[in-house]
């Protein structure tokens, strides 16, 4: 899990109230202006090995890195290292101009190096030190934008034969295509640069309008997609509290989480079915006292999209059922 750190890269000031940098919208939960369908031109920097590179390069035009700023930039993580002058200074003016950034295959040290070339962006820390899939990274309307993309196992579900899943194998490619279709949608991303307006210290500002950090963990895997969207607002008063005297900063921090599944499902068994479905198996644990038993359950699954058998049934019935949901991101 990734987990947002109380210290922020670097601090300005945005509409004259505003005291932290380093803001990054959520992918997928708001307006996108992506020039849909066109084979967007994308500038390599270095060579590709990601699992998602060959998705990605079926739905972007990889040309050679220029110094234009006039496109989108792409490299692998590690590739951080290795960067000339040329490519550091062309990657803070590409970000200015509103392209996005790509790191494939990227560690938290890799994405804090990005930050520190372009003086913008949210420190990370995580246990997983695998890193992410892909982390985007671009300016609009003066907020630093990312997603960081995260890859889940595929589910641990398996048949009677102790073999894979079958329909866990097939998602996990699944999963890498989503991965790649969600990080294409920002490499297609249309630069949305505006100069900000003066307003008034003196009035009420509107919270949810201004925010400085917006960000997305996006967990990615066979069983769905799991998005927790963490946003940061950050004020500073330009008058005075009238008893104290005192200029304060103000903080609020949202969150919120949306999950698409992909293969989760219910199923259920009921003794109403029969046998075959759910039944009891006893166990004595003491032979000369038969009474001093324990049972337990023998459930053969069964798919119930209907959710038939997933409800508490009356006091009255003979009948007794067990549900189940599963193959879900835990």
């Amino acid at each position: 899990m990734l987990t947002l750190s109380s210290r922020f890269v670097k601090r300005y000031q945005v509409l004259k109230i505003m005291a932290i940098t380093s803001a990054i919208w959520v992918l997928g939960t708001g307006a996108v202006s992506v020039a849909r369908g066109e084979n967007a031109t994308v500038r390599l920097i270095g060579d590709l090995e990601s699992v998602i590179a060959p998705a990605l390069l079926k739905q972007v035009n990889v040309v050679p890195f220029t110094l234009q700023h006039d496109s989108a930039i792409l490299l692998q993580g590690r590739t951080m290292s290795q960067l000339q002058e040329s490519h550091t200074q062309e990657l803070r003016e590409t970000y200015q101009a509103g392209y996005t950034i790509v790191l494939l295959d990227a560690t938290m040290a890799h994405i804090n190096a990005l930050h520190g070339i372009i003086d913008a962006g949210v420190t990370y820390r995580s246990k997983d030190e695998a890193g992410v899939l892909a982390y985007t990274l671009r300016h609009e309307n003066h907020i630093p934008t990312a997603t960081l993309v995260s890859n889940v196992p595929r589910s641990p579900l398996h048949p009677p034969s102790g073999d894979p899943d079958p329909t866990g194998l097939q998602d996990e490619k699944v999963a890498f295509n989503r991965a790649a279709d969600r990080t294409v949608s920002e490499l297609r991303h249309l630069p949305t640069v505006s100069v900000p307006e003066p307003r008034d210290p003196s009035q009420p500002a509107d919270w949810q309008s201004i925010p400085v950090a917006n960000t997305t963990f996006l967990q990615n895997g066979p069983a769905g997609v799991y998005n927790t969207a963490v946003s940061l607002y950050a004020l500073h008063s330009c008058v005075a509290d009238t008893v104290t005297g005192v200029f304060y900063d103000y903080y609020m921090v949202t969150t919120s989480a949306d999950w698409t599944p992909t293969q989760a499902k219910f199923q259920s068994a009921a003794t109403e079915l029969g046998a075959e479905s759910m039944y009891l198996v006893g166990e004595y644990n003491d032979p000369c006292d038969p009474s001093c038993s324990s049972y337990f359950v023998v459930a053969n699954w069964q798919d119930d999209p209907a959710l038939t058998y997933c409800s508490s049934p009356s006091s009255a019935t003979i009948y007794a059922d067990i549900c189940r949901y599963i193959n879900y991101q835990g």
